[in-house]
Formats: C-alpha cells, structure tokens, sequence
C-alpha cells in the first residue's frame, strides 16, 4: 500500500509544470478558436498593415497571377552635374621628398631615412589616410609603407616606407587623404 501511495505522489505533476501546461492549453485554445469562429475571407486590406505580407503569405498561383510582362523602357533622365573627386587630397611623392604630382599640398620633406612628411592646405586630424608604394613614373617600388597623422603639425600627415626586410628605406609613395 505504500508503495503504490508513493507512486502516485511521485508521479504528480509539480506545480510549475500545471502552470505551464495550463498556459500551453490556453495559447492553442485561442488560436484554435480563431481559427474556427473567423469567417472565410474576412480579412481584407483594411485589417492588413501595409507591407507586413511576404511573399511566403501568397499561394503560389496568386503571385503567378500577379505579374505581367515587363513594360518598355521608358526614356532616360537629364544627365546631372559632375560630383566631386573621391579625395580632393592627394601626393605623389619622391625618394628625396619632393612632390611629384599633388593636390593641396603646400609641402613635403624627407626628415629621415625612410621617413617623410607631407603638409596639406587643411587640417587632416579626422581624416582617412592610404598610402601605398610607387614610383613618380612607371617603376615598379617593392617594400612596405605605414601612414600615421603627423602630430605636431593638424594639416602635416606622417610617412614611413620600408624594405622588403622591414628595414626604414627610401621608396617613392602615393598618398590619398578622405575627409
């Protein structure tokens, strides 16, 4: 007798898993009642919010149905006015330093041993900086560049250029500055 009073009071539910089950039971009940008591095609535009259908809301033959041949081209607009350059500030320069080609650059200098500065018209603190190695001209420049802003001066951008060793090296350089 014990034995079988013990295994009804163990296998009683706990009272979290009632509670959860009579929550289970009420969310199925009322989509089930929805579902029964809804007239057929008594949702209308009305009730839907604009663009919360999706295309997996449609039967297929509805969006067959849906599309149409595709329409002539229509003419094309006026042509509209140039934009501006991607980077307005810009260098090519030199193993010695110099500037080669540029856009609002009012100086450049070698300062050491693969070590160049290079000073626009304009601040540059919150600016981007790319930098890669190569020539004036047509060479070819192997090795590696590293473009820091110049501390001392808002306007001044920081060159390092490198061997392929790793090893500070005069190399020639091309610099772009997105503001």
């Amino acid at each position: 007798m014990r034995t079988i009073l013990r295994h009804v009071l163990r296998s009683r539910p706990s009272a979290a898993t009632m509670i959860s089950m009579t929550a289970l039971f009420v969310a199925l009940g009322g989509t089930g009642y929805a579902a029964i008591t809804l007239p057929r095609n008594s949702v209308g535009s009305l009730q839907v919010i604009d663009h919360s259908l999706k295309k997996r809301d449609f039967a297929i033959n509805s969006l067959a149905a849906l599309k149409g041949e595709q329409g002539p081209t229509g003419p094309s607009g006026a042509t509209g006015p140039a934009g501006l350059p991607a980077t307005a500030l810009w260098a090519v320069i030199a193993t010695n330093g110099t500037t080669s080609r540029n856009s609002h650059v009012t100086s450049s200098e070698k300062a050491a041993a693969g070590q160049y500065v290079v000073i626009f018209d304009r601040d540059v603190k919150a600016c981007a900086f790319v930098g890669s190695l190569g020539g004036t001209a047509a060479e070819s420049v192997v090795g590696q560049l590293s473009v820091t802003r110049r501390s001392i001066n808002a306007n001044g951008v920081f060159v390092r250029t490198y061997d392929s060793a790793g090893t500070a090296a005069d190399k020639s350089f091309h610099l772009a500055v997105f503001c």
